[in-house]
């Protein structure tokens, strides 16, 4: 990211991630999951109707800008209001944390509308983590979950994680 592009971080709604989030970095936007938000408004739909509604929202957060993005949603939302209103509130309740990919750099944008890489990272902690049954004491336990963020690190700059910007 550029020193003048504001920070974003992907976040799945959980109160209790979000509260800490926004005690430690209060100025950062936090743009929510469009994979899970996906997963939530097709729950909330007949079968059929599941690519269509899929390729509305793919519109929106592969628009260009924030105002093609906007546009997208509108054209979403008068489509499919009608038959189901309930999955449009939900985007509409969240429209404006899920537009907040739009305030990073395009080339960004790809990579943090989704936590994969987020839940990715976490899955490697606890598995390199768990066969230690006891840490001797926390600087310990910071070392190790350091390596691991590190390898990763190193990894993603040579070969990114193809499910890091996947498409739901």
């Amino acid at each position: 990211m550029s020193d003048n592009a504001p920070a974003c971080l992907c976040v799945a709604r959980r109160q209790g991630l979000m509260r800490a989030l926004e005690m430690v970095y209060p100025w950062v936007a936090h743009q929510l999951c469009w994979v899970h938000k996906m997963w939530n408004v097709l729950g909330k739909v007949r079968k059929v109707d599941h690519e269509g509604l899929k390729r509305g929202l793919r519109a929106i957060y592969e628009a260009r800008s924030r105002k093609a993005a906007l546009e997208a949603y509108l054209r979403w939302a008068r489509r499919w209001r009608p038959k189901y209103p309930r999955a449009v509130r939900s985007v509409e309740r969240h429209l404006e944390e899920l537009l907040n990919l739009f305030l990073c750099p395009a080339h960004h944008r790809r990579y943090i509308r989704s936590v994969n890489l987020i839940e990715r990272s976490f899955r490697e902690v606890r598995r390199r983590t768990r066969p230690i049954t006891t840490f001797t004491n926390p600087d310990s336990c910071d070392r190790i979950i350091f390596g691991v963020i590190s390898k990763l690190n190193m990894q993603w700059r040579r070969s990114p994680l193809k499910e890091f910007a996947n498409k739901p």
